[in-house]
């Protein structure tokens, strides 16, 4: 399930997602939740985030975002709504993607050179 937009932000919708997520689990289904995070993102790094940029549908993100990115993602809102599970239904567990290389990525230079961005790949 995606968590993000207004779930993220407004209290009353952070408590009914965790008692969805809740009531999933109560009937034997084990959801596994995926978070956003780019307004955070772009209110920690000063408006400055140049992760918006995008060729060939990848982000394109410079080292010194990307630190940013991580902390917003894996240290609060990742920590934030596993905490907020975990209050009421206790069998929640944060991942991040470079957990156990669970996501990779490798820089790509098209032939002619000129620019890099980023893909994801398994």
């Amino acid at each position: 399930m995606k968590y993000g937009g207004a779930a993220m932000v407004k209290e009353s919708l952070k408590k009914s997602f965790c008692d969805d997520i809740g009531l999933l689990r109560s009937v034997g289904l084990r959801p596994i939740v995926v978070h956003g995070g780019g307004p955070e993102i772009t209110r920690t790094a000063g408006g400055s985030w140049a992760a918006r940029r995008v060729r060939r549908r990848a982000a394109v993100t410079n080292t010194s975002d990307l630190k940013v990115v991580e902390m917003v993602l894996t240290g609060s809102i990742n920590t934030d709504l596993v905490t907020l599970l975990n209050q009421e239904y206790g069998h929640a567990v944060g991942v991040s993607g470079k957990d156990g290389a669970l996501l990779r990525a490798r820089k790509l230079v098209p032939e002619n050179g000129a620019a890099t961005w980023a893909r994801w790949a398994r």
